[in-house]
């Protein structure tokens, strides 16, 4: 029993020497830091070749909405990321000058 204790005892006389955490120091800045309201994981935009010239220069009405089809299947999907984006944008406050 003796033993135990002398152990316990030992081994929390160890922790009592560790060092403790690192010093917390705040900093203020004066100036404001811009920061991206951009995340860094958003998709490059893709590649069209539809154009307002393609467009105008398509023989057709079908012609037209294959085009137009392709362009919305192409940028459909990055629709709510960049809404998503606005809003944060939006919420951040204005831009620093």
């Amino acid at each position: 029993m003796r033993r135990a204790i002398l152990i316990c005892a030992l081994a929390l006389a160890g922790c009592a020497t560790s060092p403790g955490p690192d010093k917390v120091q705040t900093v203020e800045v004066d100036k404001p830091v811009p920061v991206s309201c951009v995340p860094a994981d958003t998709p490059q935009l893709p590649t069209s070749d539809v154009t307002d010239a393609s467009l105008r220069q398509a023989t057709d009405a079908a012609a037209r909405y294959r085009e137009l089809a392709e362009f919305y299947t192409l940028y459909a999907p990055l629709i709510p990321n960049v809404s998503a984006i606005l809003e944060a944008c939006r919420a951040a406050g204005p831009a620093p000058k």
